[in-house]
């Protein structure tokens, strides 16, 4: 046989070629991704200007005011109204400019994330819609919503406060809807990845390599 032929296996059936790769599709074939955002995002704001609302005395804002939802032998939630201009516990809230940045870059990655994921791969998409609807929620306060008591930066709105777990005063830090959003995508994208490197090494493990 020539060089320049090539070899082709057959299997039972005829010739075998490789598997084509999933194709990923358009931005606009994948509504798994683009759905969720708009109904998260318009409830993530509203949820932030219910509750700030609601917690104004007298029409004006009181950064100590709080409302106790509950309170039972595993924790106590409380509507707060506090601006976090940092990240979570308030990390880097010096870098309140720079951290606006940070998120936009953020938001472009995911949207190269699902370019790049096939429009078949829903449960991935969805998951990115969720992190992408926390990631616009809390970027709109970070550039438009000014804080009560600092007025020459920007701050996101957090109102969820879970405090005294099972009695022994352990707090978590105040959150809001995006955050949620936030925190429940990148749970389910951290699984999916997960199950499919379990898949992949399942396999290699079989045959003893």
């Amino acid at each position: 046989m020539s060089a320049d032929k090539q070899t082709v296996s057959k299997g039972p059936s005829g010739p075998m070629s490789e598997p084509a790769a999933p194709e990923s599709g358009t931005f606009a074939s994948k509504l798994t991704f683009w759905l969720p955002l708009a109904p998260l995002v318009a409830l993530d704001l509203w949820s932030k200007d219910a509750a700030f609302t609601f917690l104004k005395s007298g029409g004006k804002f009181d950064s100590r005011a709080r409302h106790e939802v509950f309170d039972s032998a595993i924790a106590k939630l409380e509507l707060v109204n506090w601006y976090n201009p940092g990240t979570v516990w308030g990390l880097f809230h010096d870098f309140n400019q720079p951290l606006r940045f940070v998120r936009l870059v953020a938001i472009l990655i995911i949207l190269w994330f699902v370019y790049k994921t096939p429009r078949t791969a829903r449960a991935t998409l969805v998951a990115l819609g969720l992190i992408m609807a926390g990631a616009l929620g809390n970027l709109y306060d970070n550039f438009l919503h000014t804080s009560d008591w600092e007025q020459n930066r920007c701050a996101v709105r957090d109102f969820l406060f879970f405090s005294d777990f099972f009695g022994q005063g352990w707090d978590f830090p105040a959150f809001n809807v995006a955050d949620s959003c936030i925190t429940v995508g990148a749970g389910t994208l951290f699984v999916i990845l997960w199950r499919g490197d379990k898949t992949k090494a399942g396999p290699t493990a079989a045959n003893g390599t």
